[in-house]
């Protein structure tokens, strides 16, 4: 293999946080589809456009300068690649450990190989856990034939949560077993398993859906079926043939659920469920259940629950990516979203973040899943323990989700 080819992973960042009222950011969006569709001279043009016409915060400003340097660098433009870097580091954004790493590939590429690594170095002393430095240094020092260094480095990003493909190619290229390094490209198998819950104290049907504390309260009546629902601590629709085992999470002794069945509100049937610690307290668990016209395919339905979580994360300033998995309801996607937090309406509300500036205190993670004509959201705000660390954070909420999905049960008949 030529090491020279050898790819080094640019850096944008999992989501975007805009402030969206008083700026214009369709150049900016429509640069960055260009970016991801390889069209790199067309995404450079468009964000010019998006920085002298947007109106853009400084923060924004700061993170269209990196979006503009990963399209010149792509396109193989290190040194304007790398003036764009200095711009958006010269803003002083939130995170310039992935304008260092960013402004160290773009070294790398002209060959500037000691001036790269300082960048490195930079990044890790702005955030020691960032496993994209140690992942790129490793591949520098492959350039330069420093094997017994880029393996050092290959196993430091392991060990800080990368499971990149990348990564794990280059890990079996050296030699180190499959077994103890595997890409996770789906979800982290092993759960968390749940307990049932612990009390539920009340069980409210929702008149309709207030996204307010006082409408929350008033619209809010005794559920039918709640005396069963509290002493089989389950919930069965029995129109959608679906029981769900509800489980402890978090740890407050008690636990409210209301339900707002049959809502045509978005042209379709959704079913919710919400769990929270009171009756006007945000809910920190949800499912939703959308009907789906007959006949509608896992693709259409799937591209239809990206449209919408793109619409409901870009009023907030977010853009966020679902990726597809397998898991015990079939093929599904997933989406997370460091420092999310929940609201009355979560998890079909504009999103809302924690103002947390140092590292994951909480991860909003949510699964699709497509079972006859019915799309089912499974969605937790995941509170991160004070001993899990940034690197284990998702591979935590993960690891609960799953045991949060599995509760769920489907008649198939």
């Amino acid at each position: 293999m030529n090491l020279k080819k050898l790819k080094l992973i640019s850096i944008s960042i999992l989501f975007y946080a805009f402030n969206t009222h008083a700026e214009d950011l369709a150049y900016c969006k429509e640069g960055w589809a260009n970016v991801n569709s390889g069209k790199y001279d067309e995404a450079f043009d468009i964000f010019e456009k998006c920085i002298s016409e947007g109106n853009l915060t400084t923060s924004t400003l700061a993170l269209m300068y990196r979006n503009q340097g990963l399209a010149l660098n792509d396109s193989g433009q290190y040194k304007l690649a790398i003036e764009s870097f200095d711009k958006a580091l010269s803003l002083e954004p939130d995170d310039p450990w992935v304008d260092y790493v960013n402004r160290g590939n773009s070294l790398s590429g002209l060959e500037r190989y000691k001036d790269a690594l300082f960048q490195y170095e930079l990044a890790l002393k702005a955030k020691p856990n960032y496993n994209q430095a140690y992942f790129n240094r490793g591949i520098l020092y492959e350039r330069i034939k420093k094997t017994d260094f880029a393996i050092k480095e290959y196993e430091k990003a392991y060990e800080y949560g990368l499971r990149s493909k990348h990564l794990i190619s280059r890990l079996e290229k050296h030699g180190l077993a499959r077994s103890k390094y595997t890409t996770n490209s789906s979800i982290d198998k092993t759960l968390i398993k749940l307990e049932d819950v612990k009390n539920i104290s009340s069980v409210f049907k929702m008149e309709n859906q207030i996204c307010s504390s006082q409408g929350a309260m008033t619209h809010l009546t005794k559920f039918h079926d709640s005396e069963i629902i509290k002493s089989s601590k389950q919930i069965k629709l029995d129109d959608l043939k679906v029981t769900f085992k509800i489980p402890q999470i978090g740890k407050q002794d008690d636990t409210i659920i209301k339900l707002y069945l049959k809502d045509k509100s978005r042209g379709v049937i959704d079913h919710y469920v919400y769990f929270s610690k009171g009756a006007t307290d945000i809910q920190h668990a949800a499912l939703v259940f959308t009907e789906l016209p007959e006949g509608t395919k896992r693709k259409s339905a799937f591209r239809s629950m990206e449209i919408t979580q793109n619409a409901l994360s870009s009023k907030s300033g977010a853009i966020v990516k679902l990726k597809a998995l397998d898991g015990p309801h079939g093929e599904s996607l997933e989406l997370i979203v460091p420092n999310r937090i929940g609201s009355i309406c979560y998890p079909t509300s504009t999103y809302s973040f924690s103002e947390n500036s140092k590292g994951i205190s909480t991860i909003g993670i949510s699964r699709f899943s497509f079972i006859k004509n019915i799309i089912i959201e499974f969605a937790i705000i995941v509170e991160i323990p004070n001993d899990i660390n940034d690197a284990e954070a998702v591979s935590y909420a993960q690891r609960l989700m799953n045991g949060f999905w599995t509760r769920l049960i489907i008649d198939k008949n």
